[in-house]
């Protein structure tokens, strides 16, 4: 957003960073507290805009974006709020927030959707990754990666379960940031990556490996995705949303799931075995060169996803920032 004009100021509001020393005092009860104090705060902000209680305070910031996570204290610091939020992890007591922004701003169509429903102002804007494609790299299309991080949803023990029985199959790598060892036992064809890797390993790993097997059970927009499909890679994905509004069959491959279980606003949805090994079955089948030209259809949609998110939340912003200045107009008419 710099590079469009815009002065940008950023600060992390993970819950980590941003503990609160007196509400360390309470204990367990800490995070009720900082849950309270959250609705209360944003309460407050919007009966304080209601009855135009900021006339004669000067702004900060034309416009707050919340992305992911939300502090209420910063809301009466900017003209106008949005929030980017991910469905799969917005709670039930978040919902007496979301009035009191001006603009809900949807990364999936899917996340829209389920805003929208909820009568909001919404916004698709689309959303985007990291390039991670460097030419200096060979991509080898029959190389397959599985990256889990974190996270407890990316299906990775499925994928294990379901490689291990196959020793014909070529090497997968997985890279997983756990204190746990996978529930079973691995083979010979999986190389398995405790703990961190350099982003410099990393991405040649992601230039290296044309084949991504990333089952997802929830996603909030799929960083992992599209990453890998910045760099060409055929992605094997789970058939449930948001995951099959970024990856469809011209550019990746779709698996089918045999039960999904409620996740805050999204879902989780678990794939079928049976469904994933028929899949992969069918791609290690494929010639190297067909694999190739899927994984072009990939790197082609994220150029053009990239160029419609910067697009879109440029002119969001600008619609905003009109906004504002209409309303400084009827301020001293």
């Amino acid at each position: 957003m710099t590079q469009a004009g815009f002065t940008v100021t950023q600060t992390d509001l993970r819950p980590s960073v941003r503990k609160n020393q007196w509400l360390s005092k309470f204990g367990r009860l800490e995070p009720l507290i900082d849950k309270g104090l959250q609705v209360y705060q944003s309460y407050s902000h919007r009966f304080r805009k209601k009855y135009k209680l900021f006339q004669q305070q000067p702004y900060l910031y034309d416009i707050n974006i919340f992305l992911e996570f939300v502090d209420s204290s910063r809301f009466s610091q900017a003209r106008k709020n949005c929030f980017i939020p991910n469905q799969e992890w917005f709670s039930l007591w978040q919902h007496l927030t979301l009035k009191s922004f001006d603009q809900i701003l949807c990364k999936t169509l899917h996340a829209y959707d389920i805003f929208q429903r909820l009568g909001h102002a919404v916004s698709y804007i689309s959303f985007t990754s990291p390039d991670r494609y460097h030419d200096e790299f060979e991509t080898d299309y029959n190389a397959c990666l599985h990256l889990a991080g974190r996270s407890p949803l990316k299906g990775t023990q499925t994928i294990i379960d379901v490689w291990r029985q196959h020793p014909e199959w070529p090497q997968l790598q997985v890279i997983q940031r756990s204190s746990r060892l996978p529930a079973t036992s691995l083979p010979d064809n999986i190389t398995y990556i405790q703990g961190h890797v350099d982003l410099e390993v990393l991405t040649a790993m992601q230039n290296h490996c044309g084949l991504r097997i990333q089952t997802s059970e929830a996603e909030g927009f799929g960083h992992v995705l599209v990453e890998g499909m910045s760099c060409g890679a055929v992605m094997v994905t789970t058939d449930a949303p948001p995951m099959n509004e970024l990856v469809t069959p011209d550019r990746g491959f779709l698996v089918a799931y045999n039960r999904s279980t409620p996740k805050d606003l999204g879902r989780r949805y678990y794939v079928d075995p049976n469904q994933l090994e028929q899949q992969l079955e069918a791609i290690f089948k494929l010639s190297l060169e067909q694999r190739r030209v899927i994984g072009q259809n990939a790197r082609d949609w994220y150029l053009k996803n990239d160029h419609l998110f910067k697009h879109n939340i440029i002119q969001v912003m600008h619609d905003l920032l009109m906004h504002n200045l209409d309303d400084d107009r009827k301020r001293y008419d």
